[in-house]
């Protein structure tokens, strides 16, 4: 675990919790139910990524940062050109993942 600076895990986790509050809370007045999930899961994926330092948590991060800018600024019921550029941009961070651990050398046991 390479991030655990507690001060920025318990601003995400509170990020996290607020925008998920704010959903529930506000969705019968102003319809911006997903859009405050899709915050949190946004929120969640930094929160994942800040901590692991994963391939897999990137991959989370950007499949969360997809769903957030289609919420916001797309059109979340179509297919469109924003899930067209996230799914090159996510394949290209996946070979590129693949290829660079494929480059690493194995030590050898002396």
């Amino acid at each position: 675990m390479i991030g655990t600076n507690p001060a920025k895990i318990k601003l995400l986790v509170a990020a996290m919790m607020l925008s998920s509050i704010a959903a529930f809370q506000l969705w019968p007045d102003f319809d911006c139910f997903y859009k405050g999930i899709a915050l949190s899961f946004f929120f969640s994926g930094i929160l994942l990524h800040y901590i692991l330092r994963k391939s897999y948590s990137m991959v989370w991060l950007l499949l969360t940062l997809n769903n957030a800018f289609d919420e916001f600024l797309g059109d979340p019921k179509t297919f469109g050109w924003n899930e067209k550029i996230f799914a090159l941009l996510l394949g290209t961070y996946v070979i590129h993942t693949i290829l660079r651990k494929e480059k690493c050398p194995t030590k050898k046991a002396s």
